[in-house]
């Protein structure tokens, strides 16, 4: 990051009277996963699946439109019972899960350290993430 992009930054906290701690905490809550939340590991859990079926469609060469592999994974049995567990509306489940994957507001959350630690993904490398995703 340029040195002018950090003067402007600061500029407008000054200018708006924003804390650099108050600035801090809403940039944390908007680009990580909170685990105490239920709807951000609900979001973490379906993000893992749609990676994990991509890298196996990857793996066999069949990596087809995005749109198909939310289908196949929301048909799944592991992933009903998450859903179910979610009290997510199945008629909903598609475009909620669809929408999830193609919006442009959720890319922030598709990095590599999101698919490490507990829900690690086994071969997973950033160029990978950036081809699969």
């Amino acid at each position: 990051m340029k040195a002018i992009d950090l003067e402007t930054i600061g500029k407008y906290l000054k200018d708006n009277d924003i804390k650099p701690s108050e600035a801090l905490d809403i940039i944390k809550k908007s680009v990580e996963i909170n685990p105490n939340n239920q709807r951000s590991v609900w979001k973490a859990m379906r993000m893992r699946l749609y990676i994990k079926e991509r890298l196996e469609e990857h793996k066999k060469g069949l990596l087809g439109k995005k749109a198909e592999t939310v289908r196949r994974i929301i048909s799944k049995p592991e992933y009903r019972t998450m859903a179910d567990a979610a009290k997510e509306n199945p008629q909903r489940a598609f475009k909620n899960f669809n929408h999830l994957i193609t919006d442009p507001r959720q890319k922030h959350f598709f990095k590599i350290k999101n698919f490490n630690g507990i829900l690690s993904i086994k071969g997973l490398t950033e160029e990978l993430l950036a081809t699969i995703k």
